[in-house]
């Protein structure tokens, strides 16, 4: 392994900041399976703001579940990102999240506190609700 010397006396951490509750237009970057902590199947979905202007640029994440009981956020998204649901609904969806890539949806976030990695309480940001994109 090589050796790296580098000054880092001016990299200052950047702060976290929140965003708002509200409602973001997005584009979804990025989508791919992973496990979970517990060890369960999942999906992430990276996502851009587009709108409202002055948070553009900046990113949010969302996990899905791909547990059975639980795959109702999937289908959320899915729906959000224009994907037609069957007369009937769906039994199984077998297809590739990377076609959703560059699609539009309507994020809902809210400010949720609760327990961070040293224990103390903290301020998140959560998504509630997707929606599909206005036209």
């Amino acid at each position: 392994m090589p050796r790296v010397v580098v000054d880092l006396s001016e990299a200052k951490r950047a702060p976290f900041e929140l965003l708002p509750a509200g409602r973001y237009l997005c584009v979804l970057r990025q989508s791919e399976k992973a496990t979970s902590q517990a060890g369960n199947e999942m999906m992430v979905w990276d996502w851009e703001i587009l709108e409202p202007a002055e948070y553009a640029g900046r990113t949010i994440r969302t996990w899905t579940s791909l547990l059975k009981h639980a795959s109702f956020g999937f289908r959320d998204h899915l729906l959000a990102l224009g994907e037609p649901e069957p007369e009937g609904g769906w039994d199984t969806w077998d297809d590739n999240t990377d076609k959703f890539t560059g699609r539009r949806a309507m994020l809902s976030v809210i400010v949720d506190t609760r327990k961070g990695r040293d224990g103390n309480d903290r301020d998140f940001n959560s998504v509630v609700r997707l929606e599909p994109a206005p036209k």
